[in-house]
């Protein structure tokens, strides 16, 4: 005999818990889904970001779209199960969903309902709980009530509310603006000047609307080229020099990096090494490189794991990281490859970053070693003209005979004045009474 086998909602409950971990990523997977569906659709559209913060229960956190919206059965069919090939990129659409999964892991944060106004024009409304227990309602006629409180008045659309567990702390409204402005896979739609994705406070009935944070550079690279031994694969790359170094960032907001991105998805940003990361010099550089052959090599994997045939040696495992921990898998040929091909370009420019910051820190140390030796000069010009007049004392640090200014300061210096030229040597004698620096030891002397 033989069969599936049984997965338990703990199973599903921990890997989602792995896939997200946050309030942020339960946004990424929302704001792309919709983004997705106004792509699938062939329109840009609005995107609501919507928090409720609440002192004695959970948080709410709502994403709505003004899509198509989806009916019972649509949600029967993507919803209710995990994994499966319903995006459309199984089909080359421009989309990002790979696992069908997203939408269903965010319930790893709290219990999540799905309300949508279809084209039918009835309110479709399913339920997925903590314990993965998948709820679908009878559609039901929206009346005026109903809309206001899903926030779709008019037209068809989609709301997804999440109730948090209180662990899940949603920030203040300026730092999650910030913080959500400089999510990778959303850099994309917040840079489209089309889209109109905003930050909605609930308690203060105030609205912000997200833009990804714009950096000034100068382009040092601009290229395409194909990776060896995968025909096809064209591959666009753009470097930039910033004005100023990137800090050393957190991976899921960092602005310096070149983001990686295929048909429709940003990956990850990344400087290709994990030596580049840790480099100073690197941090410089940011850019893009893009590659629709990504999509190409997940859907061939994904079409011979279906038909249960072999994979090919040169696409061995799904080529994006199925973990997300990653954006690509790190161990794949074709991402090993596509990396050396970029590091080939990206070091070049680190090493003139490292030169360039050597011969700076160079020209700051002469500048600096030059002002030390202007200010020594002016002391021993002061100091000689000081004791002009001063007969010369001994040269035996230990004798007794008393001389005036000896005596008086403490100190003498022998001989006064010594003309001498380049790689001569003399002595000098810099006599001192302890008697007169009562405060000093012999050995700071």
């Amino acid at each position: 005999k033989s069969r599936k086998l049984e997965i338990d909602e703990r199973t599903i409950f921990q890997n989602a818990s792995l896939a997200v971990r946050d309030i942020y990523d339960a946004i990424v997977e929302l704001v792309t889904n919709a983004d997705d569906r106004y792509q699938v659709i062939g329109r840009k559209g609005r995107i609501e970001i919507e928090v409720e913060r609440r002192r004695e229960a959970p948080g709410v956190l709502r994403v709505r779209d003004f899509a198509d919206g989806m009916t019972s059965l649509v949600m029967e069919n993507k919803i209710s199960r995990m994994g499966g090939r319903v995006s459309g990129m199984e089909s080359g659409k421009a989309v990002r969903g790979t696992n069908s999964r997203g939408a269903k892991d965010v319930a790893s944060l709290g219990l999540v309902r799905f309300e949508s106004i279809a084209a039918d024009g009835m309110l479709h409304k399913c339920e997925i709980t903590q314990q993965f227990k998948f709820s679908l309602w009878e559609p039901a006629k929206p009346t005026r009530k109903i809309r206001r409180e899903i926030g779709i008045g008019s037209g068809t659309g989609t709301l997804v509310t999440i109730e948090l567990e209180k662990k899940n702390r949603i920030p203040r409204h300026d730092n999650l603006k910030s913080s959500v402005s400089m999510l990778i896979p959303l850099r994309e739609i917040l840079s489209d000047p089309d889209n109109e994705v905003v930050l909605i406070d609930a308690n203060k009935g105030r609205e912000s609307r997200l833009v990804s944070p714009q950096v000034d550079g100068t382009v040092r690279l601009k290229q395409k080229f194909t990776v060896p031994g995968y025909p096809g694969s064209s591959v666009k790359l753009v470097i930039k020099r910033a004005r100023k170094r990137f800090p050393r960032e957190q991976d899921k907001f960092r602005l310096g990096g070149i983001l990686i991105q295929s048909r429709h998805a940003v990956h990850e940003a990344t400087l290709f090494d994990s030596s580049l990361e840790n480099d100073s010099n690197a941090l410089w550089f940011f850019g893009k490189l893009r590659c629709e052959y990504i999509d190409d090599l997940w859907n061939q994997w994904d079409d011979r794991y279906a038909a249960s045939e072999e994979q090919d040696e040169k696409n061995p495992c799904p080529v994006i990281d199925p973990s997300r921990k990653h954006g690509l898998t790190r161990d794949h040929p074709f991402v090993v490859k596509l990396f050396e091909q970029a590091l080939y370009r990206l070091r070049p420019m680190v090493e003139e970053e490292r030169k360039r910051e050597e011969n700076s820190k160079s020209d700051i140390e002469s500048d600096d070693t030059r002002k030390r030796l202007e200010a020594l000069e002016k002391a021993a010009t002061s100091f000689m003209n000081k004791f002009t007049e001063e007969d010369e004392p001994s040269r035996d640090p230990d004798a007794r005979r008393t001389e005036s200014l000896f005596q008086e300061n403490g100190f003498s210096l022998n001989p006064q004045f010594c003309r001498m030229v380049v790689n001569e040597k003399r002595k000098f004698w810099f006599n001192v009474n302890q008697k007169a620096f009562p405060e000093v030891s012999v050995g700071d002397v």
